[in-house]
């Protein structure tokens, strides 16, 4: 299967990429489990890349596009969220950063900061902002900013109309694949890059055709996972973005261990960068119920049930 983007997604994945030219590299010295770029958020949102999904002539696709593409840099910008979910569920235009949350009283990634949270609660979504909430900042090694709500029954809510809920998931479900694999994707080529100079017995490691076998799985593996999202979103299906999210949620254990080992001691440290992608992915792992929750969900779908 090929994929070429036409006319208006290669303008916009240039402008993309020429935006993001300046964040590829990581910065001198940083060695947290996440690094923010409020610069880079500020041009996106000023560049108004968060309306893709709904401009004449874009859409899902182009939105996923975009989590994907932002999911590869080192640097974290909240995207899934504002540009996929909120639109599509008819709620463009929310302050953001957004959070999403399936439990208001747990742990939820992206709370710390954010200025809107979607909730999918009793079936529904409800929108909440955050503005004057009292959020509890956790301390995490997950990759990004997790937070709880000091009193989440305290915190008024907008329910949205009768389908939400499943529209809600079905969106999130796309937005976690999208990027789940561009996160895979930024691994994936640090690690190229790696084994093409980390030398053993006098030459690259990557020169080893055990590594290059594994790699090569891995390769395929993160390509599925891209394909998967880019056509769950432009599809529109619940069946499909079920299906995505299950895959990369899987997929991600064996290419993450693998890719670590062939980091070797470095893949264990905060100044080598693998771990800005690897730590957010074991953070999706879990998200919206795991695989176990996603395979239900595909299921059900599939026969005939709502998801």
């Amino acid at each position: 299967m090929d994929f070429e983007l036409n006319e208006g997604q290669a303008v916009v994945q240039d402008a993309l990429l020429g935006m993001f030219a300046d964040y590829r590299a990581l910065p001198t010295g940083a060695c947290g489990f996440f690094e923010p770029a409020p610069e880079l958020d500020r041009m996106l949102e000023e560049s108004d890349f968060f309306s893709l999904a709904l401009m004449e002539g874009y859409g899902a696709l182009d939105a996923a596009l975009f989590a994907y593409e932002a999911a590869r840099l080192p640097f974290l910008v909240e995207v899934g969220a504002s540009a996929l979910v909120a639109p599509l569920l008819g709620e463009g235009g929310l302050p953001r950063p957004i959070a999403l949350a399936d439990d208001r009283g747990g742990a939820i990634r992206n709370l710390p900061g954010a200025r809107t949270l979607i909730l999918l609660e009793d079936g529904v979504a409800k929108v909440a902002s955050l503005e004057g909430a009292e959020i509890e900042t956790l301390s995490s090694v997950l990759g990004y900013p997790f937070g709880k709500l000091a009193n989440p029954d305290a915190l008024p809510t907008r329910t949205l109309g009768d389908g939400s809920g499943a529209a809600l998931a079905k969106w999130w479900r796309v937005a976690l694949a999208a990027e789940g694999a561009g996160l895979l994707q930024a691994a994936l080529d640090a690690t190229v890059d790696y084994v093409k100079q980390r030398e053993q017995f006098g030459r690259p490691i990557g020169s080893f055709q055990a590594i290059q076998h594994r790699l090569a799985v891995c390769a395929q593996l993160v390509s599925g996972c891209r394909w998967l999202a880019l056509r769950a979103a432009d599809s529109g299906s619940e069946s499909e973005a079920a299906v995505a999210a299950l895959y990369v949620q899987d997929q991600m254990r064996h290419v993450v261990n693998d890719l670590h080992q062939f980091s070797g001691a470095i893949g264990l440290t905060r100044e080598y960068p693998l771990h800005l992608w690897t730590y957010r992915l074991k953070a999706l792992q879990g998200e919206l119920g795991g695989i176990v929750a996603q395979a239900d969900a595909a299921m059900g779908v599939f026969s005939g049930e709502t998801a």
